[in-house]
């Protein structure tokens, strides 16, 4: 297996734990479940207007603070497309079927042994039930509205922190990871410079909080597909590529967008990383796949499943990693990047944190060196070949 590890010095790197991340745990009792709590503002409502929620875990006299904003298979941009994802799909666009309580792992696990650095930290987690990557600001009964559902995305955010801040006790934070997976790491991409600013104009310490950003799978390519995709005349939203579906999405949802990126001409483009990172300036830590199945299940690739029978179709998606670390990805600044070559679809909330390696580092590692101060470091499988990392194999 070839890799890279540009930045840093592979062989010398020694594990220095900040403060930050020690586990210090009160002795008062608290539960390791998120609860869920309906968001204050009753005029920031899901698709079908019932109350959003945000799910909150509080750990005693624990100043860490870990964000996440929820992904959920895509978006939909009109009846059709809503109507059919609501039949197939409703507690994506409803709170009415939400649980009361949540256990997450990964990097939300409480458990110190899986999750050494982030076990001891207060979780916020913003429920997903817009349909519209947290972007959007139609309710169904205003003149542009194009559907019967609302598009408040935006609204539900803002709210969301709002209610963590002042109801649920983040206003006194040190230290903040704001992070999403798939398509909530794409939403926390496009929301990320706006939402650290309402932070920490809501925090006692603006000054000296760390906030951060850890994005999975959430720089999406807003390349051309492998095969034509059906973008119209269906009402399912799955069979169109991704960047065919936001340019759908944006006429529906009338995002607010990030003011930079929209300022240098882009619309639609302002959702995938590639264009938005350049006006980007929260530190931020990338991971994706290089062989993400759920891009490729939109780049019409999904038929081969990882098999190698589609030669023409591995051929294409090799070719798709290579551009996708070397010409997207990689020199941006103050960014880290861990990229494996595997084929596979997100890691947070899995309990495979510290069972991946580029070279001597998986995850745990790589974060650790990050929070040690270093800033911009390119971690990626270089041969470009699907799972000839052998510690692939890990993650199922």
């Amino acid at each position: 297996m070839a890799f890279r590890v540009h930045g840093l010095n592979r062989h010398t790197f020694m594990v220095v734990l900040l403060g930050l991340l020690t586990v210090s745990f009160d002795t008062e009792e608290y539960s390791p479940l998120l609860f869920k709590h309906y968001i204050t503002d009753e005029s920031a409502v899901c698709n079908d207007g019932t109350r959003s929620i945000v799910y909150v875990r509080k750990v005693p006299s624990s100043r860490k603070w870990l964000l996440y904003v929820e992904g959920g298979f895509l978006y939909c941009w009109d009846q059709a497309t809503c109507d059919n994802r609501y039949e197939k799909n409703p507690e994506l666009m409803s709170s009415d079927f939400a649980p009361d309580t949540k256990d997450p792992t990964g990097l939300m696990s409480s458990d110190c042994n899986l999750n050494p650095d982030w076990c001891d930290a207060n979780i916020g987690y913003i429920f997903y039930c817009s349909s519209d990557y947290f972007a959007g600001t139609v309710r169904a009964t205003d003149p542009l509205s194009k559907t019967s559902f609302h598009f408040l995305g935006w609204p539900i955010l803002q709210a969301a922190i709002q209610d963590l801040l002042h109801v649920h006790g983040m206003h006194d934070a040190n230290t903040i990871l704001y992070t999403g997976k798939g398509g909530g790491g794409v939403a926390a991409l496009f929301s990320l410079d706006r939402v650290v600013d309402q932070i920490r104009n809501g925090l006692d310490d603006r000054l000296h909080c760390d906030i951060r950003s850890f994005t999975d799978s959430g720089w999406v390519s807003s390349r051309d597909p492998y095969t034509p995709r059906v973008c119209d005349d269906t009402n399912d939203a799955a069979t169109c590529n991704i960047a065919g579906g936001v340019q759908r999405g944006i006429n529906a949802w009338l995002p607010e967008y990030p003011e930079e990126c929209h300022a240098a001409g882009y619309t639609w483009q302002c959702f995938f990383a590639n264009y938005s990172f350049t006006y980007i300036t929260t530190p931020s830590f990338v991971f994706t796949y290089q062989y993400d199945y759920a891009q490729l299940d939109t780049d019409g690739l999904i038929s081969f499943h990882g098999s190698y029978n589609d030669k023409a179709g591995v051929a294409w998606a090799q070719e798709a990693a290579k551009n996708l670390v070397e010409k997207e990805i990689i020199g941006h600044r103050s960014v880290f990047f861990f990229l494996p070559g595997c084929w596979d679809h997100e890691i947070m909330d899995k309990s495979v944190l510290q069972d991946i390696y580029i070279g001597d580092y998986n995850l745990v590692d790589a974060m650790r060196t990050w929070y040690r101060g270093v800033h911009a470091i390119e971690l990626y499988d270089s041969d470009f070949i699907m799972n000839s990392n052998p510690t692939c194999k890990n993650i199922r």
